[in-house]
């Protein structure tokens, strides 16, 4: 469990600060170990972080990330109505590199108003009681951070082919399974001429694409074949390779071996 908390995106808690009459709740200065996103849905406030202090208003929303030292309260005579959701995991920092919003500039100041209706329904349905209840929290959580992505996209200093090929890549890692994986469709789902792709991706990578495939398989079938005890053909069908034999030959150009010597190789 507390593997899977590490890797995937885990919610922690969810909800909205509604305060009591006279009620000035602040927090810090102190440090949390957790992402956390407040979204203000009524009144103002402040957020202090990094030397500097951010005010807030109805509409807006703040990062905080693991380690900082952050203070926030109310105004004395708007206090703040939030939400917030708390969340970790490496799948959350890789969302949040996506996103402009960044420990550098934690302050999204453009009012969405999709973003009060999701906080508003996350909240009110939250809990972790089930299975279901976990999976329906991770799915609002994700839809939250698309809404910053899409509104505040990160500013990256890749050029774009540079974009393109990490798109790429990332596309073969999750379609190497399937047998009739290629350049054609990966181009299409890029939206980007096949050529082009197969250009690029050669010039940036010294690998064309279809090998880069075929690399891709050959490495996870040795992983395969070092850990677990599948036989040849299922290990084969696993990474991408429909026909055994044809697996087994294209293994031997790779490795220097077949896989079932290679097994025995490496067993020992």
């Amino acid at each position: 469990m507390m593997t899977d908390n590490n890797e995937k995106l885990y919610l922690t808690v969810w909800g909205i600060h509604y305060p009591e009459k006279n009620e000035r709740f602040r927090w810090g200065p102190g440090v949390r170990d957790i992402f956390i996103i407040h979204y203000v849905r009524e009144g103002k406030g402040y957020f202090e972080v990094g030397g500097k202090k951010y005010t807030l208003t109805k509409g807006q929303s703040f990062l905080i990330v693991p380690g900082q030292l952050v203070n926030y309260y109310p105004d004395e005579n708007e206090p703040w109505k939030y939400a917030w959701v708390d969340f970790s995991g490496i799948e959350a920092r890789k969302l949040l590199s996506y996103c402009g919003i960044t420990p550098e500039n934690p302050v999204a100041y453009k009012e969405i108003s999709e973003l009060d209706t999701l906080f508003k329904t996350a909240s009110e349905q939250f809990a972790t009681v089930t299975p279901a209840d976990v999976c329906r929290n991770v799915g609002f959580a994700r839809l939250i951070l698309s809404v910053y992505i899409k509104h505040y996209p990160s500013v990256s200093t890749k050029t774009n082919d540079e974009l393109i090929i990490t798109r790429a890549a990332e596309y073969i890692e999750n379609a190497y399974r399937r047998p009739s994986l290629n350049l054609d469709e990966i181009a299409e789902r890029l939206s980007i001429n096949r050529a082009t792709l197969h250009r690029k991706f050669t010039e940036e990578l010294n690998i064309s694409p279809g090998n880069y495939i075929i690399k891709l398989r050959i490495k996870k079938a040795c992983a395969l074949l070092e850990n677990s005890n599948y036989s040849i053909k299922t290990i084969a069908y696993s990474t991408g390779f429909s026909d055994q034999l044809y697996f087994s030959k294209v293994f031997k150009k790779q490795i220097g071996m077949t896989p079932t010597e290679y097994r025995e190789r490496t067993s020992l």
